[in-house]
């Protein structure tokens, strides 16, 4: 199979391990076949799932997502309808359904809720997770009482490969290239997903274990020109700045699933389902920035403040998730329980947050093209002597989320006047707890510390001219030489207090959960409805600053939710 990999700045290509395992059968084995599925027959299983359920949801499985070059989850979930994504350098971050931000959706991965990796949110980057390891992926647009009441726009849940989505014993792979020529740089990508049924016991294939590796390293670059909406509309068009940014990255995705699954009887399953995914990503932005004394229109010259500047950082999320859980039928009633532990974590270890250096103001300067601005300014901009460093961001941030969870549900199928219906109950407990520590330095006045003015010169940190592709650029910063230059200071001299004790804090969140639900199937309708209660308890722990005086927080607040629903 050959498949042009459609988001690749240049080329690439996909080859399947699959293919080329049946091209190397033997044709005379007379125990072996050879099954083609068709792309409708992927289609027809997602929409029988989507009638089965009593949701409206969405639904893709894993030879629909295969077909097309998502690089993650996030580029997945935005081939179903109502759905939207916020991209990052051109791939897909995080999910909005019917148009509600991404932090009023909630992730799940084989039924247990996936907490958020970034500090600051609760939404949940979906990049971090490769398509790969994927089965199925729904989105779910309405709540029924059985469900957890923590998302407004919709619930995206991701369930993995089982033995028993297959006849027997399945395999698949495949390999895949790109090339970017910002960075000249080639990119592969790697996955594969196994699964078999075994006999144990007295058992007929009763046991499901099933596999799912992938990993791609990413190498690219982009150039953008941002104006951050500094825009002024009162008599024409005119810009207060705008930054020139240049991007060299490298990303790299990894995932494992193992999953087993075990069916004694007709009466009773379990399972045991483990994803975990690791995404690194290391960025290095240079940028130029432009500050008009007055707002200016596209032509309109004046005076401005130029500034060259640095980003320098490697970050590190993961997600893992362990799911344990069972069904069986008791006569009429069928018992099902679930207990769930999912951990998300971002890391970024001592970086340069940003150094700036200040080129002071610069006559007769304006820009051109409002679409996409680009300075008009003198020949002096691009010239690194005439730039001095001015201060450097110092920082480092760890963050943890962890939630647990345990569910149990009884359900009972009767008679109602000649009518198909069924009585479910249940509850849940979760228990979910946040942790951010970030440590902040910044060092400046450097004159004041014994350093010349050559000394503190751009053109002693230069690093080459930056390949900038929407138009001149100028001299590059060297990451290595601004840690070099802050590595023989104190630290403790430079420490930021207020910004590192502000920012380490603690969170608490306990939600106990309980519903109520009927369903009545009449002709060709479905009725259901119930009532859910939802109680949380929250608690923030950290500390305040004001004036330099800090004081420390501790926020409680208790709420309880009544939530009837009607379908």
């Amino acid at each position: 199979m050959y498949r042009r990999q459609l988001n690749a700045p240049r080329a690439g290509f996909t080859v399947s391990v699959l293919a080329l395992a049946i091209a190397a059968t033997p044709l005379w084995a007379a125990d072996e076949h050879v099954e083609v599925v068709g792309q409708a027959v992927s289609i027809d299983q997602a929409l029988k799932e989507q009638r089965r359920s009593d949701s409206v949801q969405s639904t893709v499985h894993a030879d629909g997502v295969a077909q097309l070059p998502d690089q993650n989850v996030a580029e997945a979930t935005q081939r179903l309808p109502g759905v939207s994504v916020e991209r990052d350098q051109g791939e897909g971050r995080f999910v909005s359904v019917r148009g509600l931000g991404p932090d009023l959706n909630s992730v799940s991965i084989n039924g247990t809720l996936i907490p958020s990796p970034e500090a600051d949110r609760r939404a949940v980057a979906l990049d971090v997770l490769p398509a790969e390891l994927v089965q199925s992926l729904s989105v779910v647009k309405t709540l029924t009482p059985d469900m957890d009441a923590s998302s407004l726009g919709g619930t995206i849940e991701v369930e993995s490969l089982s033995a028993f989505d297959h006849k027997g014993l399945f395999y698949t792979g495949s390999a895949e290239g790109s090339y970017d020529d910002n960075t000249q740089q080639s990119s592969p990508k790697f996955s594969g997903a196994i699964s078999d049924r075994f006999s144990l016991g007295d058992g007929t294939d009763n046991l499901g274990v099933a596999a799912a590796l992938s990993w791609q390293q990413r190498d690219f670059g982009s150039d953008n020109v941002e104006t951050g909406g500094d825009w002024d509309f009162e008599d024409r068009a005119r810009l207060a700045q705008f930054e020139q940014r240049d991007y060299d990255i490298r990303r790299e995705r990894s995932g494992l699933g193992l999953n087993f699954d075990y069916r004694p009887d007709d009466f009773s399953s379990y399972y045991l389902r483990t994803l975990y995914s690791r995404y690194k990503d290391t960025e290095t932005r240079n940028s130029t920035s432009l500050e008009f004394a007055d707002p200016q229109a596209p032509g309109q010259l004046g005076d401005a403040e130029g500034k060259r500047k640095l980003k320098n950082r490697e970050e590190t999320q993961e997600i893992q998730s362990y799911v344990f859980g069972g069904e069986r039928m008791l006569g009429l009633w069928t018992l099902s329980g679930q207990a769930g532990y999912s951990q998300s974590s971002e890391d970024s270890p001592a970086h340069i947050a940003g150094a700036t250096f200040d080129g002071g103001d610069f006559a007769n300067s304006g820009f051109h093209d409002k679409d996409k601005p680009r300075p008009i300014i003198g020949s002096a901009f691009y010239d690194a002597r005439n730039f001095s460093l001015d201060k450097v961001d110092w920082e480092k941030q760890n963050t943890q989320d962890t939630e647990k969870n345990l569910r149990l549900d009884l359900a009972r199928d009767y008679d109602l006047s000649g009518y198909a219906s069924q009585v479910k109950f249940g509850g849940k407990v979760s228990r979910r707890n946040k942790d951010n520590d970030l440590e902040a330095w910044v060092y400046k006045d450097f004159d004041t510390l014994g350093f010349t003015a050559d000394q503190l010169n751009l053109s002693q940190f230069q690093k080459g001219t930056v390949d900038y592709r929407l138009g001149s650029y100028g001299p590059g910063i060297s990451p290595s030489a601004i840690k070099q230059l802050i590595g023989g200071l104190n630290p403790a001299d430079f420490y930021d207090e207020t910004e590192s004790r502000v920012n380490h804090f603690t969170i608490r969140e306990d939600i106990n959960a309980g519903y109520l639900m009927n369903t009545v199937d009449i002709d060709d309708w479905r009725f259901i409805a119930g009532l859910r209660y939802e109680g949380t308890e929250f608690e923030a722990k950290g500390t305040g600053a004001t004036d330099g005086v800090f004081t420390p927080t501790d926020t409680q607040r208790r709420y309880h939710h009544w939530l009837p629903g009607l379908h």
